[in-house]
Order: C-alpha cells, then sequence, then structure tokens
C-alpha cells in the first residue's frame, strides 16, 4: 500500500536530485489520491496550532506568504499653501516649488488608486479538509474551500484566488507556500473537478513519477482519474 509518510532512501534520492520541496509534491499526490477514495481519515494525525472543528481534518501546515489584489490608496490628498515674504523673485521661487511638490503629490495620489500586488506580514497556512487558514502576527484569514469563484497555479510555489468573505465581499488573493499545490489541488477535486490543470495533470512537473521511482519510492496515478 502506498505510504506518503514513509521516508525515500535519500542516498538514491540525492542521485535523482531529490528536494524538500519534492516531499511536498508526493505528499501533495498521496493526499488526492486518498481523496478520490474517500480515504483521507487514513493520514496520520497531523499537528496545528489552530482550533480545527469537530471531524475536521488537519491535512498539512507550514510557512506562508500571502498578497491581496488592492489599491493601497484612495486618490485623496491635501494640497499645501505656503506663504512667502521677501523680493519678488524669492516669492516666486517659492510659490513655484510649492507647485511643483503639490503636482507630486497628486500623482502619487493617483497612483495609489492603482491596484496592485500588496504583501502581509509573513505567516502560516493551515490546510484541512475544509478551509485554509492564514495566520500572522496581525491578523488571521480563514477561507472555507466553498467560498472560492476561482483558483489557479500560477507556479510551482504560488496559487491566486478569488474568494468572497462572510460580508459578501469579493477578495483576489494570492498566496506563496511549498503547500500551493496542495492547496490547489484539493480546492479542484472539491469544487473544480474540471479545472484544466487538474484534468491534464500538469499541476505535478513534467516526469515526477519517473522521479520519484528514480528516488526508490512509488507515486499514486494521480494525472488521470
Amino acid at each position: 500500500m502506498f505510504d506518503p509518510l514513509a521516508d525515500i532512501d535519500r542516498a538514491l534520492a540525492d542521485r535523482a536530485g531529490w528536494t524538500w520541496f519534492d516531499d511536498h509534491l508526493r505528499y501533495t499526490c498521496a493526499v488526492l489520491d486518498l481523496l478520490r477514495r474517500d480515504r483521507l481519515t487514513a493520514l496520520p494525525v497531523k499537528s496545528t496550532r489552530i482550533r480545527i472543528d469537530p471531524g475536521e481534518v488537519c491535512i498539512a501546515e507550514g510557512q506562508a506568504q500571502w498578497y491581496f489584489w488592492r489599491a493601497p490608496g484612495d486618490g485623496t490628498w491635501t494640497p499645501r499653501t505656503i506663504y512667502a515674504a521677501g523680493n519678488a523673485a524669492f516669492v516666486m521661487a517659492a510659490q513655484v516649488g510649492n507647485a511643483l511638490a503639490n503636482h507630486i503629490r497628486r500623482q502619487q495620489a493617483e497612483a495609489g488608486t492603482r491596484p496592485r500586488w500588496i504583501g502581509e506580514p509573513a505567516g502560516s497556512i493551515m490546510v484541512s479538509d475544509r478551509r485554509i487558514h492564514l495566520t500572522n502576527p496581525d491578523r488571521a484569514v480563514p477561507i472555507a474551500w466553498s467560498a472560492l469563484e476561482t483558483i489557479d497555479l500560477t507556479a510551482p510555489d504560488r496559487v491566486v484566488a478569488r474568494y468572497q468573505d462572510r460580508g459578501g465581499a469579493f477578495h483576489l488573493l494570492q498566496v506563496h507556500s511549498p503547500w500551493a499545490a496542495l492547496i490547489f489541488v484539493i480546492a479542484a477535486h472539491l469544487h473544480f473537478p474540471n479545472h484544466p490543470l487538474l484534468l491534464s495533470g500538469n499541476w505535478l512537473p513534467p516526469g515526477f513519477e519517473d522521479k520519484c521511482h528514480l528516488a526508490g519510492k512509488s507515486c499514486p496515478p494521480v494525472r488521470t482519474r
């Protein structure tokens, strides 16, 4: 029986170019295989500092950095007025300098209205069968899988999702974590079964199964159902 937690032969792994990220991918393959066979409870209990609900299964926990797509400002700014005394040349120079400074302030305010990825302080992520839970020293962001409207794996360690919060507002979120692929496959399995990355199996790097074999371990056939 496939055991996702069994250690690999590290000597073979080194020759195959195995990395810690491959450990995360292989574990993700195991989780998807168990989900498809409705046997997720067969996973050994995972430790977490996040309070979980009765019956909820913690699947993984680790470091994460996340970003929200939003504008850092609302476009407001306050013009500065100066009063200069002296000869005409001095007063004119002071007024021109102030006008230039106000122009720069206005440009900065306008630039602040353009959305961009705004990073949150680094923290951790807990992944369960019901949600992801982002935590840093400033805030906690629990997101139920059912709240997701879209999701995509944009890089091996990066997932982008749009979700609706409890107040009804929509947010675009980008999470950088070694568990990005795990987040993607759980979400896709539960709510996006026709996602092209899931159907094609291309969320896994090419040749990953062969790499597992070279490292002395099997990998469940998760590229196809």
